[in-house]
């Protein structure tokens, strides 16, 4: 039994000892000399290993199945910058905004989030004309 995410098919028994990798996390925080409980980590990949990035970037490597016509992407380890070139801001307004929108669809399926006060986008025009130009992910305006 094979099992697949995106373009990777994983071989059962690799996708076992991913699966002990990936469980009963625990974690604990130090400040100065004090020490907190474990806590089992439900989600997520551990940091520090050498694994986690190339586990993530499997994990989110089907994330530009979900962008509109005209819209590109580059992945890069956790960043995923987003272009649009159009003639008309309506367009790239609207095509932007879909984007938003379904990549906030996409993290729910994943069980993953999103940090609006994280995201920020740019926009970049020929027009001398002021342009009125506003995202917002997951109902909350971005910069």
């Amino acid at each position: 039994m094979n099992i697949r995410k995106g373009n990777f098919t994983f071989k059962r028994r690799a996708a076992q000892l991913l699966e002990q990798f990936l469980s009963n996390k625990k974690a604990r925080v130090k400040i100065q000399n004090h020490m907190s409980e474990c806590l089992t980590i439900s989600q997520g990949f551990p940091q520090g290993s050498v694994l986690s990035p190339t586990l993530f970037s499997v994990y989110i490597n089907d994330v530009q199945t979900i962008l509109p016509k005209g819209v590109n992407a580059s992945l890069y380890a956790d960043g995923l910058p987003l272009w649009t070139t159009e003639e008309y801001i309506g367009t790239v307004n609207y095509r932007l905004q879909r984007t938003l929108e379904n990549f906030t669809d996409w993290i729910k399926d994943w069980i993953m989030k999103a940090n609006p006060k994280k995201t920020t986008y740019t926009v970049l025009i020929l027009s001398t004309k002021e342009q009125n130009v506003t995202r917002s992910l997951h109902g909350q305006q971005i910069k």
